[in-house]
């Protein structure tokens, strides 16, 4: 019997709000694997962007960049959690803001502001996303 991805995420969107943040980071990560076919998820996806767990909250940001969203159904929360205490999920928040493209402009503040982080590899991202975003911002701000 084979199964399908569409008949896996009823199961995974369940398990993305489980107890344990074990099976909520799994969860995130099976379905980042998935690609595209698991945008349907991202609103659940990104109420995980403020999970009390930093590995929850970075696989969560982690498939937002890989399911290649709506920008309009999670780009509000990509932006706060751009201001994570975790460097990890600010990086991948810039990388899922990047991989929203062109629609995701509105968040250029946010990433210009990212360029001062304090972390190598968040700049990098924030920078490259920018890049995708915003071009002409990327410009004016050295993001090349």
């Amino acid at each position: 019997v084979a199964v399908t991805v569409s008949d896996s995420l009823p199961a995974l969107t369940t398990s993305l709000q489980h107890r344990q943040a074990a099976v909520r980071r799994s969860a995130a990560e099976a379905l980042s694997m998935m690609g595209p076919a698991a945008k349907e998820t991202a609103p659940a996806l990104a109420k995980l962007l403020t999970d009390e767990n930093d590995a929850v909250r970075r696989n969560a940001a982690f498939a937002l960049a890989a399911i290649e969203p709506d920008a309009s159904t999670v780009l509000s929360e990509l932006i706060d959690a751009l201001h994570d205490s975790d460097a990890e999920v600010r990086k991948n928040s810039a990388i899922a803001i990047g991989a929203l493209g062109l629609a995701a402009k509105d968040a250029a503040p946010a990433l210009i502001e990212r360029l001062k982080d304090d972390d190598t590899e968040v700049r990098r991202c924030a920078g490259e996303s920018l890049q995708e975003i915003d071009p002409d911002a990327a410009v004016k701000n050295n993001a090349m």
